[in-house]
């Protein structure tokens, strides 16, 4: 299989605002949405801008994202969440990937509570 290696952007919580002054054209973009509002939208706009991924920060804390993967394991394994698929689809869908909120934080190389002071996440 074939590496793909991307800048990432930062867009908040993913509102229409969070990507006003980011291009995120032909890279991946990083958003919290830990309470799941606004998630397709922020998909949307990540799509129209030219975002190939897009990595979810779901949960507050890494022992929440842990339960968060084990309830929802069997649906992130499903044939149609797989990255394969991502090639196939590439015109339909953003490819959607679900990180830890200490992953966010090394994406970034800063912590997740620096990474989001400015966002509002319910703890």
């Amino acid at each position: 299989k074939e590496e793909i290696s991307t800048e990432v952007g930062f867009a908040g919580s993913g509102s229409a605002k969070d990507f006003e002054n980011i291009d995120v054209k032909g890279k991946s973009v990083l958003i919290i949405n830990v309470e799941m509002k606004g998630r397709l939208e922020a998909n949307r706009i990540a799509k129209e801008k030219g975002a190939i991924f897009m990595f979810i920060v779901r949960t507050a804390s890494d022992g929440n994202y842990k339960a968060y993967i084990e309830k929802y394991s069997n649906y992130f394994t499903k044939s149609k969440m797989t990255l394969e698929n991502a090639e196939k689809k590439s015109d339909e869908k953003l490819g959607l990937i679900y990180v830890s909120p200490s992953l966010a934080g090394e994406i970034f190389d800063q912590s997740f509570d620096k990474l989001t002071k400015n966002v509002r996440v319910k703890r």
